[in-house]
């Protein structure tokens, strides 16, 4: 009980959340009220959803109170939840509240509005929440249980901008004696609810680890709590600068971190190339140009393994560019000689390569072969984290040829090779130490609050050493206001404990750099592809593909081979048909995903959840499936003629060698024959394929069933719209936390108007992308 305007007792229904865990700080709950009542704007760290719905119900009870303030006193709270969780949604919908906590509520507000010379009738639905005691015991013929559901009490609606309730008991009765006041609840699957100004709310509860898009802050209608399950989220640098609230309710144990910098001659060429990409970003400087300078010094930043050794593996998959390539495509750029700074970075990027020898030579390497010397000495069981697809493949066959073993029998000697996205998948393996190999963004510290480790050991250039010291710097100005409320004694929060070790690491502690690698990066990644000069200047690289242009109507183009599979709206039909592109015809409506004319809808899907869901964990075991295949591959340096022959060899009765490199490139989700993948473990000398062959191909067959359902879903959107959108259809969005809004955002269709006679030169990743080329074509 506490005082509130004009003397009127109000009681905060303390055992309204009975049912949650217990480990939930309570003077937190209680403390947390202050800054609701008071507006303010708060972010919470918390993997727990019991403890985050107990957040959201706790203190919509206490911003219940805020009544007795209202200019409208009639008026009930209104608070929005945005989330994709059914868990969490679940769970809220299950809480039960106390009946003498029912009536209590009842009597003091009524109380208070009579104080107000405010007439109750009983016979206006507007009054309901005075009058608990009648409706329920009518609803319940006198029996009366000493628990009810929660919502008969605070009642819950979902959608986006209208909203519909969620049933309150059975035939609905208690909501029809009680619906003319709004929801207390809103819940929405959309960020863009909590940015509609015609929409009014008291407060806001963000998920956001559910919601995956940059959540804008500035454009949110009331005083929010954002919920992330990571203290190491993208939008956390930023979002913290927004808010001085913190709530670290997550525990986290890093103090066997060690930072070790790299000594290399290189440290201060990559200062000076990184300044110099961001004066060409500034003046706006051509956006391809932008895009291949920050994809080849990303590259020397992260490496840990020579140029001439990627060139070598980059080879045997067409979608990737050479460093050579990519460096001769800027040394021949016709904005060569427009800008001093771009000159300057080239010759730098020249001297990296051969003046201080990375064609040869990874200063990185060096200090992963150190490491892993030692780790062997103390018999640790090792997993080394890398960043890029052709880097994780190069540093295993570079190990695997030092230990003298072959490339998939590292595990056997303790190492492990994984990017930074896969070790986030990883749930049972354990490691005596990690090595994490290069850190410029914050997500790369995810790895930290995986309990699967026991020492953790980064090695680093200055320049990244000092790009993770100013976030870090940025985040632990983040007040920790568990402090305030006397829940935590700990006067440091996460980040101060973070930056006191990287700046303890760093020769001039005081030191900071000088701009933001990340804002640079994401400021150029942020820009709008345009092939327009592809039209004029050919692309020289080893890994060329010819194309032709195709326009739309709307004057938009792409570029497609000959042999590329689109997907095509027949009038007529029902059902999307997929066209060669050398079959392909004006006047033909092309099907887009995402911008792409060749991406599979399932694509979309798969991106929008976490490791946590079930046709993701199937995903990953087809793309481990994958990994293991490609990176044998190249280690026996290999081509599919050659694989072919070995297949034949061991009994394969197939007469397509291009399958073989479908299932590298993921184009397909593997064999539909069992025994294939038996035959390519023979082939290729894997013998986890043929240990594990049904484990691998159960998960195959999985999301193979999951992407008919997806083109399916497609046929549906493309033809009918949502009338033919059933109940099995919304079941399986729900699965990918995806709307079918979202879904019909992604496709878009568009007629083709001309197709080129003439072929262009281009690379493998421009093919299929959308851009407005108008003036060129005219």
């Amino acid at each position: 009980m506490f005082d509130v305007n004009g003397g009127v007792m109000m009681k905060v229904l303390p055992e309204i959340t009975m049912n949650i865990q217990e480990s939930m700080p309570k003077e937190f709950v209680r403390r947390k009220k202050d800054f609701i009542i008071t507006q303010e704007n708060s972010l919470i760290i918390s993997d727990d959803n019991y403890l985050k719905s107990s957040v959201i119900i706790q203190n919509t009870i206490f911003q219940e109170n805020t009544m007795y303030y209202r200019e409208d006193l009639l008026e009930r709270t209104s608070v929005l939840i945005v989330t994709k969780s059914n868990d969490l949604i679940d769970f809220v919908l299950g809480l039960e509240i106390p009946v003498e906590d029912v009536y209590e509520y009842s009597k003091l507000r009524g109380a208070f509005l009579r104080e107000k010379n405010i007439f109750c009738d009983m016979n206006d639905a507007t009054f309901a929440y005075i009058y608990w005691r009648e409706i329920l015991n009518h609803y319940f013929n006198g029996d009366i249980p000493r628990y009810i559901p929660f919502n008969y009490i605070f009642p819950f609606a979902k959608g986006r901008k209208n909203f519909k309730a969620i049933s309150r008991g059975e035939k609905n009765k208690i909501g029809r004696k009680d619906n003319k006041q709004r929801p207390v609840f809103v819940i929405s699957d959309i960020i863009t609810t909590g940015y509609d100004a015609d929409l009014k709310f008291d407060y806001i509860f963000i998920d956001g680890s559910t919601i995956k898009k940059t959540i804008e802050v500035n454009r949110i209608v009331a005083p929010y709590t954002i919920f992330f399950d990571s203290y190491f989220d993208y939008r956390l640098p930023f979002l913290s600068t927004k808010t001085n609230n913190f709530y670290p309710l997550k525990t986290i144990e890093f103090s066997s971190l060690n930072i070790h910098l790299v000594k290399s001659s290189i440290n201060e060429e990559l200062n000076n190339a990184f300044r110099k990409l961001s004066s060409l970003r500034a003046v706006n400087f051509d956006t391809h140009v932008l895009k291949v300078l920050w994809k080849i010094l990303k590259h020397i930043l992260r490496t840990p393994i020579e140029g001439v050794e990627y060139d070598l593996i980059a080879k045997f998959d067409y979608n990737q560019e050479t460093v050579k390539d990519m460096l001769k495509e800027l040394i021949e750029s016709e904005h060569r000689f427009e800008n001093t700074d771009f000159e300057n970075l080239i010759e730098i990027i020249e001297d990296i390569y051969n003046k201080y020898n990375l064609d040869r030579e990874s200063p990185k390497y060096l200090e992963i072969e150190k490491w892993i010397e030692k780790g062997l000495k103390r018999e640790s069981s090792m997993l080394i984290l890398i960043d890029g697809k052709i880097e994780t493949i190069g540093l295993r066959e570079k190990l695997a040829m030092k230990f003298n073993v072959d490339i998939s029998e590292l595990k056997n000697i303790n190492i492990e090779v994984a990017s930074y996205q896969n070790a986030l998948l990883m749930n049972e393996n354990n490691y005596d130490e990690v090595l994490l190999t290069s850190l410029i963004n914050i997500k790369d510290f995810n790895i930290l609050e995986k309990r699967m480790y026991k020492k953790v050991d980064i090695i680093l250039y200055e320049i990244e050493l000092r790009e993770i010291k100013k976030t870090l710097n940025t985040l632990r100005e983040v007040k920790n206001r568990l402090i305030d409320t006397g829940v935590s004694s700990e006067e440091e929060n996460i980040y101060t404990k973070l930056y006191s070790k990287f700046r303890s690491a760093d020769s001039d502690r005081g030191a900071m750099a000088s701009l933001s690698i990340t804002d640079v990066s994401n400021s150029i990644l942020s820009l709008p592809n345009s092939y327009s000069h592809r039209l004029k200047k050919l692309y020289k690289g080893n890994n060329a593909v010819t194309a032709k242009l195709v326009v739309f109507e709307d004057e938009f183009c792409t570029f497609l081979k000959l042999t590329d599979n689109v997907n095509v709206r027949k009038e007529g039909r029902s059902k999307v048909e997929t066209k060669v592109m050398a079959d392909l015809e004006e006047g033909d409506d092309l099907i887009l995903i995402d911008g792409d004319v060749r991406q599979d809808l399932y694509n979309i899907f798969i991106k929008n959840v976490n490791s946590g869901n079930t046709s993701k964990k199937h995903y990953e075991v087809v793309k481990k499936w994958r990994e293991l295949y490609e990176d044998k591959f190249v280690y026996l340096k290999l081509d599919d003629n050659e694989l072919f022959t070995l297949m034949k060899l061991n009994g394969w009765n197939k007469t397509s060698k291009g399958i073989l490199g479908n299932w590298r490139t993921g184009y397909s989700y593997g064999p539909r024959d069992q025994e294939d993948i038996i035959i390519l473990g023979l082939s290729l000398n894997i013998t986890e394929f043929i240990k594990n062959q049904e484990y691998y191909f159960n998960s195959m067959r999985y999301i193979r069933t999951e992407a008919r359902v997806a083109a399916r879903l497609l046929n549906k959107i493309i033809y009918y719209t949502e009338k033919k959108i059933n109940s099995n259809d919304n079941a399986f969005l729900n699965k990918y936390q995806l709307t079918i809004e979202e879904v019909q955002s992604a496709v878009h269709i568009k007629k083709v108007k001309h197709i080129s006679i003439e072929e262009y030169s281009v690379k493998p990743t421009e093919i299929g992308e959308i851009f407005n080329q108008k003036e060129e074509i005219e």
